[in-house]
């Protein structure tokens, strides 16, 4: 028997169209299939095609048949066109879970039916909807980030060693029992991280817990380390600490410039009151004013929370008025100076008639 069957246009053996080797391989337009099955031309027009002559899915099927998946599932990679993008479809179908896994639309849109997992090892846990960004270096397997689904009552966030809570508490992600503990950090129980974003309100929050207490267990979050509004007004936790803090104060930045009065000035400076005090959260012990006190004198100063209610004091402002005053009071010293060398002149003169 032959070792090789051809098929050639017009008897040219030179050229087959397709090439059928003894050992069971097939090319079409090669005459050296390396694989069970070669085709070998130019993509223009596709060297496969596979047309869908009713209204559904053109599929291709991939299946297994040794002893593990003796069962019969399969994967399908199934295509369906459309004029409209967005209703054109890409699948990529699993029959042990009876339902597209991956769907790319022709508009662009993927859609995963659980998380997309970037460098993870698979085990047991279960993630939710998501990009999970995994750290498994140290042979481990825990969600270092997540970004957690949308329409969760108006919040989006990016989750750090943490992930969404299955059975979620109505609210924002913040709050305790939405978020879970994916695993303790090594042995340094380093907590959990969230970046969210409010769509309600148009504020950023930025939340470190404390120490992790567990794997799968609620993180309690706290108020945010920094809240940035949609106004671009920052609100940090605790100190905050750099090389130098810089106030815009450019002229051509400002209008209805007025001079301040120092001689008002002054008394004003004069009725604040300066005050030690300790923080209730830290318990630490500082200096400075009471907000409502100051807000008496200079409201311009004093910035109320919406949300909160709490009172903070622009103390770099506090600047100019203080320049005024000292400015006020360094005019009623030379006035004093001046009565005094006056006085001491008139005494001058006296003694010197009670020697005569």
């Amino acid at each position: 028997s032959p070792d090789f069957v051809s098929i050639s246009p017009n008897g040219n053996r030179t050229s087959p169209v397709a090439y059928f080797n003894g050992d069971g391989k097939v090319g079409i337009g090669s005459t050296n299939p390396y694989g069970y099955l070669e085709i070998s031309g130019n993509s223009n027009p596709p060297q496969v095609r596979l047309l869908e002559t009713a209204n559904d899915y053109a599929r291709l099927e991939l299946r297994n048949v040794d002893a593990v998946n003796s069962e019969g599932n399969y994967w399908h990679i199934a295509g369906y066109t459309h004029n409209t993008p967005g209703t054109a479809k890409l699948n990529l179908y699993y029959s042990d879970t009876g339902g597209n896994v991956l769907s790319l639309y022709g508009d662009g849109l993927v859609q995963a039916t659980r998380a997309l997992d970037v460098g993870a090892k698979r085990n047991a846990n279960s993630y939710l909807n998501g990009l999970n960004i995994h750290d498994t270096g140290d042979g481990g397997t825990y969600t270092n980030i997540q970004l957690a689904e949308r329409s969760w009552a108006g919040s989006h966030a990016i989750i750090f060693n943490g992930y969404k809570n299955a059975t979620q508490v109505n609210g924002p992600l913040s709050q305790t029992g939405n978020i879970k503990y994916a695993n303790d950090v090594g042995g340094f129980d380093g907590g959990a991280g969230l970046i969210q974003f409010l769509g309600n309100s148009g504020e950023l929050g930025f939340y470190i817990s404390p120490a992790s207490t567990g794997q799968n267990n609620d993180i309690n979050w706290g108020t945010p380390k920094l809240k940035i509004t949609r106004a671009g007004d920052a609100y940090f936790s605790n100190n905050v600490t750099a090389n130098a803090f810089l106030y815009t104060s450019d002229e051509r930045l400002k209008k209805n410039i007025l001079p301040l009065d120092t001689s008002q000035e002054l008394q004003k400076i004069i009725n604040l009151q300066g005050v030690s005090f300790q923080w209730k959260e830290t318990g630490k012990y500082s200096l400075g004013f009471i907000g409502q006190e100051v807000e008496k004198i200079y409201p311009e100063l004093v910035i109320t929370d919406k949300d909160t209610g709490y009172k903070s004091v622009e103390y770099g402002n506090l600047v100019a008025p203080m320049i005024e005053a000292i400015k006020e009071q360094q005019k009623n010293i030379e006035l004093q100076k001046q009565e005094i060398n006056d006085l001491k002149a008139e005494i001058e003169e006296i003694k010197q008639l009670l020697t005569k």
